[in-house]
């Protein structure tokens, strides 16, 4: 019994001397007591802070239990320790896999097997291979699905173009009849107005012609009336110039009978003295009576048997 607890004190002894003569011991141990419970990202942290070769690599190792494979790649590719080559080069082909770069994690696992053979590394190397294989012939469909979807859209493509050029064709065609009815329509519209202008052209220039007549009609109708206004009044002023003319020949006939009437009851009483007048005195005595308008002629009153002369005498 006291060997054993001498034992546990010596250990002990130990333990507390490398603690404190050795400050990056209790680094590692806070390392490795991180990395059993799994805290990876503490156990990387512990890890960088010691300046020891396999430090290095357990941290990439911590890195990449971590899924920080970028950090991971870093901390294998600064191992320097020879005897890590192998595990070195294993875990820089799991990195790479990770990060899905095949062809250099088939080149890491590859230089791994040189050093020596290990089943675990041959094992990743044929996955890696057949997962390459897999996804260059899941990429050669995709690349010939591609090749079929870009055919099929260049054909798409086509199609539409040649629809969209119908369609446009189509549409200028529209465009173009439409434009053609509307100048139809214009022109129609045009035709219309015109002929309702030249109608309403006509029926002023028929209302003009129309109030020409009237204006004509009427003023022949004045002239007309004018005219038998004259032509009346002319007839009356004849009439009554007749109907005094008619008057003064009946006053001088009344006149004359009375001139001759007392010419023949005086006619005995003429003096012998008395002579005839002379043919001077007959043409102003005549002249007179013409004045007069007097419808008489002189007879020679000299003889008293004159009441016999010849019936072949004329007026003077």
């Amino acid at each position: 019994m006291r060997y054993y607890i001498g034992f546990i004190l010596s250990i002990l002894g130990i333990v507390l001397i490398l603690f404190f003569k050795y400050p990056e011991f209790s680094t590692i141990s806070k390392a490795k007591e991180s990395f059993n419970l799994k805290d990876f990202k503490t156990a990387a942290k512990n890890y960088k802070k010691l300046n020891l070769p396999k430090a290095k690599y357990n941290e990439g190792v911590a890195n990449y239990k971590d899924g920080n494979f970028s950090q991971a790649l870093k901390n294998f590719k600064d191992v320097k320790d020879d005897n890590l080559s192998f595990e070195r080069l294993h875990n820089l082909g799991n990195t790479y896999a990770n990060l899905h770069d095949f062809n250099k994690s088939i080149l890491f696992y590859e230089k791994a097997l040189k050093i020596k053979e290990d089943n675990e590394t041959r094992f990743n190397l044929e996955l890696i291979k057949k997962i390459q294989d897999q996804n260059k012939t899941q990429n050669n469909q995709n690349s010939d699905n591609n090749k079929e979807q870009n055919q099929d859209k260049n054909q798409n493509n086509d199609n539409n173009k040649e629809q969209n050029s119908q369609n446009s064709k189509d549409e200028n065609e529209q465009n173009e009849n439409q434009q053609n009815n509307e100048k139809q329509n214009n022109e129609k519209t045009e035709q219309q107005n015109d002929k309702q202008n030249d109608n309403k052209s006509n029926k002023n220039q028929e209302d003009k012609n129309n109030q020409e007549n009237e204006q004509d009609s009427e003023n022949q109708e004045n002239k007309q009336n004018e005219n038998n206004n004259i032509a009346q009044k002319s007839i009356e002023n004849g009439q009554e110039k007749d109907q005094q003319k008619e008057d003064e020949n009946k006053e001088n006939q009344n006149v004359g009978k009375q001139v001759e009437n007392k010419k023949d009851d005086k006619i005995d009483e003429i003096p012998a003295d008395i002579k005839p007048i002379s043919d001077m005195e007959e043409a102003k005595w005549q002249k007179a009576l013409e004045h007069r308008n007097i419808g008489t002629f002189l007879m020679p009153i000299g003889e008293k048997n004159h009441k016999n002369e010849d019936k072949n005498v004329k007026p003077w």
